[in-house]
């Protein structure tokens, strides 16, 4: 039998005891793995509500992705104990925080926290950022390929855009992102309700962070490499591309960098068969605030020199 404030002394003995032993046998841990292991001990057994506040609280603790884990964890907890109506309404409770309602309360409250909408979202490869945008009216793939390689127009108008990504005759452009960078912010400061779906590229990450423009950062779970090598394969990347990204040491490094925190970004973890539209809630638009005929405004826009009939979708 459980008695109150029980889970506080056991992240004590935790901190105090079991991993100060854990230590002297050779077992390391960084801080961060540390600071997680005390909150899900003495959180486990946290009394919570669908409220706002409940998440803003922990928040002020940990990272989304945490507390979403902490979830899992309440729900593997309550799943142990006698199946009463409090323990159901429990698991409940919890199931809708470790989903799509838990990512919706995170970017209404990051939303809120921001002062304005949040139009810029960063997607790792293979998340599904076309898809979003041919779901939303107001979204654009604003595709990098064409600002990063001197020859993509001639080599997609032969072989197509996913076949030709990571294809050795591309020439490659040094220095790429000044200008992809030059041409997001001009168009984002005039379509004033759009949304722009970006690759999860450092650099212009960064620069978005200097400039304090806020964004969302999609990446997948570790777990789903084999899920998105088969997107890949789908959607006719070469065995080079799927390599690069899909061999399994590949993939670690890509999670890790991903991974990387930003101040004025926020992250959010696509579980195996999550999309980014999954997770990412539309923004209200006036259509004369939004880009018309997308599919060839980056060619209008940016690279008046190309056909105006050549397509971009990534």
């Amino acid at each position: 039998m459980h008695y109150y404030g029980h889970p506080r002394l056991s992240m004590e003995i935790v901190k105090n005891e079991i991993v100060p032993i854990l230590e002297r046998k050779g077992e390391v841990f960084s801080e961060e793995e540390k600071k997680r292991l005390y909150y899900y001990v003495e959180y486990h057994d946290d009394r919570i509500s669908l409220r706002e506040k409940h998440l803003k609280r922990h928040l002020n603790m940990v990272s989304f992705e945490d507390f979403q884990k902490l979830m899992l964890l309440q729900i593997a907890d309550a799943k142990a104990h006698i199946f009463l109506p409090e323990i159901r309404r429990r698991i409940e409770i919890c199931e809708k925080w470790a989903g799509k309602y838990g990512i919706e309360v995170y970017c209404r409250v990051k939303q809120k926290e921001s002062g304005n909408q949040i139009r810029i979202v960063a997607g790792f490869a293979g998340t599904g950022k076309s898809e979003f945008c041919k779901g939303n009216q107001n979204a654009i793939d604003f595709v990098c390929m064409p600002f990063k390689y001197s020859n993509f127009f001639e080599l997609a108008g032969q072989h197509g855009t996913e076949t030709i990504k990571a294809d050795d005759e591309l020439d490659f452009v040094w220095s790429w992102q000044e200008q992809y960078v030059d041409a997001l912010m001009d168009s984002y400061e005039k379509y004033t309700d759009e949304m722009f779906i970006i690759p999860s590229e450092r650099k212009v990450l960064e620069y978005l962070e200097q400039k304090e423009i806020p964004f969302f950062l999609v990446y997948p779970c570790e777990e789903a490499r084999a899920e998105y090598v088969e997107r890949y394969r789908k959607r006719g990347n070469s065995e080079t591309f799927l390599e690069i990204f899909g061999e399994e040491e590949s993939w670690k490094r890509w999670m890790r960098g991903v991974r990387k925190p930003y101040r004025r970004g926020i992250s959010v973890e696509l579980k195996e068969g999550q999309f980014l539209s999954d997770v990412i809630p539309p923004i209200p638009y006036k259509t004369e605030n939004i880009i018309k005929e997308k599919g060839s405004y980056l060619v209008r826009e940016y690279f008046p020199q190309e056909k105006l009939e050549t397509r971009l979708e990534e």
